[in-house]
């Protein structure tokens, strides 16, 4: 009994000693008190220096990281906006160059048509020229009458084709183109000079004209042009063939 009352009593002791050093704030207490301060101070400073530290060294290393940058929200909201600004301003020439600005056309080279101007030709180049009339050009030069037929005119020349001459016999051919006087009366026959008659100037019916040899003929108008001589008849096949010093219809027949 006696020795649990000595474990009582200490007990006790130690309680008042904790109260009564609670009490005095100048005592051993109450530096006690300030050092629990200072510790307190000093524990919650440190924790607010490494609080502030850490959140210090998190900023900054979120600040020089691209990586945490991007992938905060509203700073990758705001980062997007130069990219799309930046692609509108990439597209936009793309489009006025195609809506604004024509494409250059390109010039064709453009020949310039060739325009073949008739040399001047009298009745004697229309004849010399056309193969139909090569039998009347040997006629005409066996005659003597190129310079004629070349002259100022104006002659209208009732021209013999080949065909017109192959109707003569070979033999009263060979023997006109012998004879240069009677092939010149035949060949003047027709020829009617001073005037030039197109097909448009025979009225309907007949018509008298004088020729060259001094003879005259008749061009009677139905449905087709017939030339009456007292040698014999020809109808036009070809009409209106003009020269510089008159007009040349051709005839199926030597009258």
């Amino acid at each position: 009994e006696q020795a649990g009352r000595m474990q009582v009593l200490p007990v006790r002791v130690v309680l008042v000693m904790l109260a009564t050093v609670t009490a005095r704030p100048d005592g051993p207490g109450g530096h006690h008190h300030h050092g629990d301060h200072g510790a307190h101070h000093g524990a919650h400073h440190g924790a607010h220096n490494a609080d502030h530290g850490a959140g210090h060294h998190a900023t900054h290393g979120a600040h020089h990281e691209p990586v945490a940058t991007v992938n905060l929200g509203s700073s990758h909201h705001v980062q997007n906006i130069p990219n799309t600004v930046h692609t509108v301003h990439s597209v936009q020439p793309v489009r006025s160059s195609f809506s604004i600005q024509p494409e250059p056309v390109k010039q064709q080279n453009v020949v310039a048509p060739v325009v073949v101007k008739n040399t001047p030709k009298t009745i004697a180049d229309l004849v010399s020229t056309n193969p139909k009339f090569s039998t009347l050009l040997t006629a005409v030069k066996a005659a003597g009458l190129v310079d004629t037929l070349a002259g100022e005119g104006p002659f209208t020349v009732f021209a013999p084709t080949n065909t017109a001459f192959d109707k003569v016999p070979v033999d009263k051919l060979n023997s006109l183109l012998a004879d240069k006087e009677a092939l010149k009366t035949v060949l003047l026959r027709h020829v009617v000079a001073g005037s030039t008659v197109q097909g448009k100037n025979i009225p309907p019916g007949t018509t008298t004209l004088k020729t060259a040899s001094g003879e005259d003929i008749t061009a009677t108008r139905d449905k087709f042009i017939q030339v009456n001589s007292s040698a014999g008849s020809a109808y036009v096949v070809l009409f209106d063939v003009l020269g510089t010093n008159g007009v040349v219809h051709a005839v199926d027949s030597v009258f």
